[in-house]
């Protein structure tokens, strides 16, 4: 089963990210990974944590931009 990983982001990225989501899975270094990214408004941080139980993934599946 392939990690799948949960993504909190500003939304100012969302055109870059979207724009070309290979290059942004790759230099993430993901490619053997589910990658799901929430663009969020006037966020100072961004957060990552891994998607572990189904209930996760069910709630954020339509969140997913790769794999």
């Amino acid at each position: 089963m392939r990690l799948r990983i949960y993504i909190e982001i500003d939304q100012v990225y969302e055109k870059d990210i979207l724009g070309n989501v290979l290059k942004f899975i790759s230099e993430i270094d993901s490619l053997d990974k589910k990658v799901y990214v929430n663009f969020m408004d006037n966020l100072e941080y961004f957060k990552v944590e891994p998607l572990l139980f189904g209930s996760q993934v069910k709630k954020f599946d339509d969140l997913k931009i790769y794999g």
